[in-house]
């Protein structure tokens, strides 16, 4: 009803909207950003809703964001059908999709490939090069520059420096003098694994004034701080480039020819020039058909602290470590995005490690509860190119509860060491098996009923025999 613009316009952002039964008279004009959220789902006539959408994409001169109603086959069954779409139980018209369906239909009208962010969320670039910067910074691994490495090896002091003379006041030298200018310069050559381009660093200019050429610089600091670090945010780079490269290769997108300089930038560097890159790619992702190569990926992320390996059967993870995967495993999430969207907004993926399948689940408060309830599933089949949702928690007899969280994240998330000592203590109550889905609802009350305990935020404890409902200290 406009709350949406009122709250742009608010926080100083030029913004005009249009709603076919809110703000029909609302101002139309052509803008770098469009959004068209859940328009679509309400007109009834098809060739109204193309023309809604295409109007949209013509006053969109860098990117229009499409949102609608996504919904299934349960879906149309609850409902009275009207045309292409239902008649709702508030008596109003909606046109609900299929994953499959929106993304066609936009393809469709508009000539040109949709990105997919959520399951009824899709961006459509105007510009080939803005697409595909687009797509290179949704696979770039956020790499941490403090992370802890091995400890550098002291550098040997040059023999042409002589310790002054205690009495003598000793003066700095350019490296000193410019200590800001030269770990500005080090810090950008972390960020892409590589020497910096004069336009990738601002300062270039005074960094050659004042202390020496970007590649002397470099090297000079590899010397003196040692090459893990590097090393590192180098493999990462790599990695995010194959990555990148074969999701590309993937689907098959019309504007690959235009790569953005960043990505050529690190083709040249890290892969020796777009043929063998292109080759690497394609192997990178032909390698995710395989299962044992998939398997094997699967145990060296477990090995790494990066979620649950559930025998040949499943990997399971906080969406947060998607980034950490081995490459292979993120080709294979990569394809899941593509029918979903950034799986990323998920709170556990399992990736199914026979099947050619992902799930995406969706609990209650996962950060702020140890043992948070599953709301919904979302099953993605890669071979059939089909998604099903599933929605759970109408009952208490349907209620899926996740246990012995700890096992799905790592150090560094919200509530880690609280979580880690309440699933010990959990399972030192002796009371309950953990394998497969665990304890249902029930089951799992009644057991803490009979062990005398409580759920009291991240801890368990005791009830008080003599006061009913009062505990002890934790367990």
């Amino acid at each position: 009803r406009g709350d949406d613009l009122r709250a742009l316009q608010a926080n100083a952002i030029d913004a005009v909207g249009w709603d076919p039964h809110w703000a029909p008279d609302g101002k139309r004009r052509r803008s770098a950003i469009v959004n068209l959220g859940f328009v679509l789902n309400v007109i009834e006539d098809p060739q109204e809703r193309s023309v809604a959408l295409r109007s949209a994409w013509d006053l969109a001169e860098q990117l229009l964001v499409v949102s609608v109603l996504i919904g299934g086959r349960s879906t149309f069954e609850r409902f009275r059908l009207y045309s292409d779409g239902v008649i709702t139980a508030r008596n109003t018209f909606q046109r609900y999709f299929t994953t499959g369906e929106f993304r066609e239909y936009v393809e469709g009208t508009l000539a040109r490939e949709p990105i997919m962010l959520a399951p009824g969320i899709a961006f459509v670039f105007r510009d080939d090069a803005d697409e595909q910067e687009f797509l290179s910074r949704r696979t770039r691994r956020r790499v941490s520059n403090d992370r802890p490495v091995p400890r550098a090896e002291r550098p040997e002091r040059p023999e042409s420096v002589r310790r002054e003379r205690a009495t003598r006041q000793r003066v700095p030298n350019k490296w000193e003098t410019n200590a800001d200018l030269v770990n500005a310069f080090w810090e950008r050559c972390l960020e892409l694994g590589r020497v910096p381009e004069s336009d990738e660093f601002p300062r270039s200019p005074e960094l050659r004034d004042s202390v020496g050429t970007p590649a002397t610089v470099f090297r000079t600091l590899l010397r003196q701080r040692g090459e893990s670090r590097l090393t590192f945010a180098s493999d990462s780079h790599r990695d995010d480039l194959l990555v990148f490269l074969a999701l590309n290769v993937f689907e098959r997108r019309k504007s690959f020819g235009a790569l953005p300089e960043s990505a050529r930038r690190d083709i040249k560097a890290f892969s020796g020039g777009y043929q063998s890159a292109q080759t690497k790619a394609q192997e990178l992702l032909f390698s995710t058909g395989k299962a044992r190569v998939i398997e094997e990926a699967a145990r060296i992320a477990a090995s790494r602290g990066l979620g649950f390996l559930d025998g040949d059967h499943s990997l399971q993870f906080h969406s947060s470590l998607a980034q950490e995967l081995p490459p292979v495993l993120r080709v294979y999430l990569g394809c899941a995005a593509r029918l979903y969207g950034d799986v990323e907004t998920a709170d556990v993926i399992k990736l199914h490690l026979q099947s050619g399948k992902v799930s995406i689940l969706l609990y209650d408060d996962f950060e702020g509860k140890p043992l948070p309830r599953l709301i919904e599933r979302v099953k993605i089949n890669l071979r059939r190119q089909q998604i099903d949702f599933f929605e759970y928690g109408t009952g208490n007899n349907d209620e899926q509860l996740l246990y012995l969280k700890s096992r799905f994240i790592k150090v560094g998330f919200p509530f880690y060491e609280e979580q880690v000592e309440f699933d010990r203590t959990l399972t030192a109550l002796g009371e309950f098996s953990f394998e497969g889905f665990g304890p249902s609802h029930e089951a799992f009350m009644a057991g803490l009923a009979r062990a005398g305990v409580i759920i009291n935020g991240f801890q368990l404890s005791r009830l008080t025999r003599s006061h009913p409902g009062e505990h002890e200290r934790p367990v």
